[in-house]
């Protein structure tokens, strides 16, 4: 497969983690999952959220690359793979961005479940991702 193929493959894999993400996001408030993690959050789904999901996990996807282009995944089982990849999104969320925005290291400021919010949702992004890029055989 070419070079530049793989990479369009790959972002794509991301962007539709990435709705699923935002779908898991947005509607947790709904199905109560924030109010049983005594979360303090209320996410709003709109278009401009959900764009920057989507271009934010088409440009995470791009982590896939390592793997595949080495021709060595780090485990054997690809799900495995996407739950520890999706740890490096989690990482940049709960130890820089979080931070910056003033929610605190690990967004403790939100509640205290949130490190475990922020994983389970990127794990949901890391799933669907690698669905996707087990449909195409990349890997």
């Amino acid at each position: 497969m070419r070079f530049q193929n793989l990479v369009a493959l790959l972002f794509m894999a991301g962007l539709l983690g990435g709705i699923a993400n935002a779908f898991a996001v947005f509607y947790s408030d709904d199905l109560g999952l924030t109010a049983l993690l005594n979360l303090d959050l209320s996410p709003a789904f709109n278009k401009e959220q959900l764009y920057s999901k989507m271009v934010w996990g088409g440009v995470w996807g791009l982590i896939f690359i390592l793997p595949i282009e080495l021709r060595r995944w780090p485990f054997k089982n690809l799900v495995v793979n996407g739950v520890v990849l999706s740890l490096l999104p989690s990482m940049l969320v709960l130890l820089y961005l979080f931070p910056e925005a003033g929610k605190g290291l690990w967004g403790f400021d939100i509640g205290a479940l949130m490190p475990a919010y922020v994983i389970a949702m990127n794990i949901i992004w890391g799933l669907v991702s690698v669905a996707f890029i087990r449909f195409f055989k990349l890997a």
